[in-house]
């Protein structure tokens, strides 16, 4: 059944070989790499003439071929870009950049004579060269540190293998795991990625190795990954006291830092620790746990942490717990009446004493305590409290606070105690001297100067006061300006009065100090000077920077700061301002400086307003000067230029010259500008060089420089120019003119001696010539006789009229 098939098998493959003619040299198969060139071999080695030859891109989907290249009518061709132009009409041979995978297929080459057509096939594969990448990443997992290491080939065709490689051997499965993922493209080409993933702890390999082999390497492409070996980590304990639901406990932390991979953490502890106050932290950087220990029966007791690595020796760091202590309680005042006894310390106080305060003090290493205090065993009567570590008796004293007072301070289990006894005893009158002293310092509120007057009693009593009086002065003494208080531990009382000058100047100041064990008031006084109406004087001045200008107002006075402002021809404020104020005892200077540029306010008139406490209002103005820029003088020898008319025109012509250096044309501006700033262009727009009010020629000076300049002086908004047409004259030329001008003189002063000369010999003959001139007069009555004929006349009589008068003229001067 199968003998016919293969019988006919053969006869299709003899005539194939047939068709194709052995004389043709040609790479059945040919391979090559994306983005590469290959060559595409075809010779024919035969001994009839080719007429024509070419390549043909078969496409068998189509059955069709398409030519690309060859050679037609003894000339090379290519009809795509990829394709070289062959070498001859039988060496086929072209090269291709494969910049495609749509130039993969078949392609025949075919040579053509006359009588007959050659041909062989080449099949075309191309391959891709895969892209190589690898990175690693880290990261935490249940507490344990991964290292994850990416291999990836990318598109690749065919698709390329990828493996791993520690020390020429596979990755052990026990540590690592691999997970490859393989990609098909649509334009056949693969990627590939593998992932090889360990527990750092684990690894005790310094690095690995991703291999790739691929057709379209001449060798395996190796990368080698460093891995992360083991780093010891920074190990730290720290202890903090924290409270908790009224609970004092030692909160101990352990943690590691820095270290690769991260170790465990156990506890070696005296007691368990409270759960509920234990926590653990992992991240990237650090491992961290922590136990909470009551503060009662751990105070002094060790904790330790272990940090633990698989392979490596523990790390062990231990804490020892504080202990604390309260050594005593005792008192710190020195200014009570103490009497020392046996058990405890007796203070003796007077009826109506106020404001006692008893300070304790701690001896310990405790972070804080509380102080409780009882009264023969009894809480405190209202009046007496205790703040932060002071017995405080408001007062006033009685009877009600004699007694054994008990005071302990207590930081939990620790306590220290104090005990002393009061006794009252009725108060004696002794009559003490009293001190009264006053005190002045000047100030300045709302810009009005005041006084301020400060009285003060000393070795005074509880319940006394103070009072103010201006006796007959006619400005009365106003409450609200009174500040008081005491000082009951220096027994002094205090009050401040604050009074403006002028409201009080001339005024006795009384200060009286009242207390129901004085017979009358204690008075002292002050007396305020009078003074005269406020002295005050403006001054202004205009302030000059080039454009930038300032207009400047100082306003001096006495007693009251004011408020000044600029306004600009009477009716806009100037802004915005600078307002500077200093003061010295009761002269107060204040500068008000309005910036602006001149532009802004020139010929304008600026006035500086000043309003004072008082109601009164200054004004000084002052006048910001008008500006202008007339002309520009050329300072120069110019020559002047005449239009076509003869009339004068605005350009100054300036000689310069030639293969001279630093060559200047100076310039004067007319006007009153303070300054100008001149510059100078070519008729093309290019600047030229300035040098403060002239053109410079700094270079030598050539034809180049010849030409129209135009120069602009400026200042503000103020501006003129002016036209100078640069000539440049040679030496030559100079000698030239020199020469003509005195060839042209010589012949003048010939042609004045001749005609001198001609004038002499004429009076010389005017006696002899008086018989000849009627001979004169009809030669010229004969010249002026009109010979045309009658028809002429009327045909042209006023043009030849011109030319005979023309021709007497010339006839005139010819005689002369």
């Amino acid at each position: 059944m199968f003998l016919p098939i293969f019988v006919a098998f053969g006869l299709l493959l003899n005539f194939t070989q047939s068709l194709e003619n052995q004389d043709i040299i040609i790479d059945r198969v040919v391979i090559g790499v994306l983005g590469e060139d290959v060559h595409l071999q075809c010779l024919y080695s035969g001994i009839d003439d080719i007429t024509e030859s070419s390549w043909k891109r078969l496409d068998l989907r189509k059955q069709k071929a398409k030519m690309v290249a060859g050679f037609k009518s003894g000339k090379p061709f290519t009809n795509k870009d990829s394709f070289s132009t062959p070498a001859s009409n039988t060496n086929l041979t072209v090269k291709v950049n494969l910049n495609s995978f749509e130039l993969e297929g078949e392609y025949r080459c075919v040579f053509r004579t006359d009588e007959e057509e050659s041909m062989r096939t080449l099949s075309l594969k191309i391959i891709a060269r895969p892209h190589v990448n690898t990175h690693a990443e880290e990261d935490v997992l249940n507490g344990i540190h991964y290292q994850s290491i990416f291999c990836s080939a990318s598109y690749a065709k065919p698709n390329p293998s990828l493996h791993w490689d520690i020390r020429g051997s596979p990755p052990s499965e026990a540590i690592f795991s691999i997970n490859n993922t393989m990609f098909e493209f649509l334009n056949g080409t693969f990627s590939t990625l593998s992932m090889l993933r360990f527990p750092i702890h684990m690894n005790n390999e310094s690095s690995v190795a991703c291999v790739i082999r691929h057709p379209a390497l001449t060798e395996p492409s190796t990368t080698v990954i460093q891995l992360p070996t083991f780093v010891s980590p920074n190990v730290t304990m720290e202890v903090a006291l924290i409270e908790k639901e009224g609970k004092a406990f030692f909160e101990v932390l352990c943690r590691a830092k820095g270290g690769r991979p991260h170790p465990s953490i156990t506890w070696v502890q005296p007691e368990s620790a409270d759960t509920s106050c234990s926590a653990n932290f992992t991240t990237i950087e650090s491992v961290s746990s922590s136990q909470c220990f009551p503060l009662d029966g751990h105070e002094g007791k060790n904790v330790t942490c272990i940090f633990g690595y698989p392979h490596l020796s523990d790390i062990e760091r231990t804490v020892t717990l504080p202990t604390y202590y309260l050594t005593s309680l005792h008192l710190t005042n020195s200014s009570l009446k103490v009497n020392h006894l046996n058990t405890s310390d007796l203070f003796t106080l007077e009826e109506e004493d106020s404001d006692i305060r008893f300070s304790m003090e701690v001896l310990g290493n405790v972070p804080r305590y509380t102080i409780n205090c009882t009264k023969d065993g009894k809480p405190l009567s209202e009046d007496v409290n205790v703040s932060v570590s002071d017995l405080m008796i408001k007062g006033p004293v009685g009877t009600i606070h004699a007694g054994q007072y008990h005071c302990q301070a207590s930081y939990y289990r620790h306590t220290a105690s104090l005990q002393f006894e009061i006794e009252v005893k009725p108060r004696v009158q002794i009559p003490a001297p009293i001190h009264v002293t006053l005190l002045t310092n000047t100030t300045w509120v709302n810009g009005l100067q005041h006084i301020e007057v400060k009285c003060i009693a000393g070795n005074m009593s509880p319940g006394a006061n103070i009072t103010w009086d201006t006796g007959d002065c006619k400005s009365a003494f106003e409450p609200g300006n009174v500040v008081s208080g005491s000082q009951q531990e220096h027994s002094v009382v205090w009050s401040m009065a604050q009074l403006p000058v002028y409201s009080y100047a001339g005024c006795n100041v009384i200060c009286m100090v009242h207390h129901d064990g004085l017979e009358k008031p204690v008075q002292k006084s002050i007396h305020i000077p009078l003074i005269g109406p406020p002295r005050s004087y403006v001054r202004v001045a205009l302030r000059k920077y080039t454009t930038h200008w300032a207009a400047v107002c100082k306003y001096e006075s006495d007693g009251s700061i004011t408020n000044i402002s600029w306004v600009i021809s009477d009716t806009k404020t100037a802004t915005p301002l600078n307002i500077n104020t200093t003061k010295e005892g009761s002269n107060v200077l204040v500068t008000c400086i309005y910036k602006f540029e001149l532009c802004q306010n020139e010929g304008k008139f600026l006035t500086c307003v000043i309003h004072n406490k008082y109601g009164e209002v200054k004004r000084e103005t002052i006048h910001v000067p008008n500006f202008f820029i007339s002309s520009i003088v050329v300072l120069n020898k110019t020559i002047p230029l005449h239009g076509s008319h003869g009339q004068h025109t605005d350009v100054h012509r300036v000689a310069l010259k030639e293969h001279v250096s630093n060559q200047k044309i100076i310039f004067r501006v007319n006007g009153n500008a303070s300054a100008c700033d001149i510059k100078c262009f070519r008729s093309s727009g290019l600047s030229a060089n300035t040098v403060g009010m002239a053109l410079v020629f700094s270079q030598q000076v050539s034809e180049r420089d010849a030409g129209l300049y135009t120069c602009r002086a400026s200042w503000s908004n103020h501006n003129a120019t002016v036209t100078i047409l640069v000539e440049v004259t040679s030496q030559e030329m100079q000698s030239m003119m020199l020469i003509l001008i005195c060839l042209s003189s010589a012949t003048a002063i010939t042609l004045i001696l001749m005609v001198t000369l001609c004038i002499f010999c004429k009076k010389s003959e005017e006696s002899h010539s008086s018989t000849q001139d009627w001979k004169k007069h009809e030669s010229l009555a004969a010249l002026m006789q009109d010979p045309r004929s009658p028809e002429l006349k009327k045909a042209s009589g006023q043009e030849y009229a011109q030319l005979v008068h023309y021709s007497i003229v010339i006839d005139v001067k010819s005689t002369v």
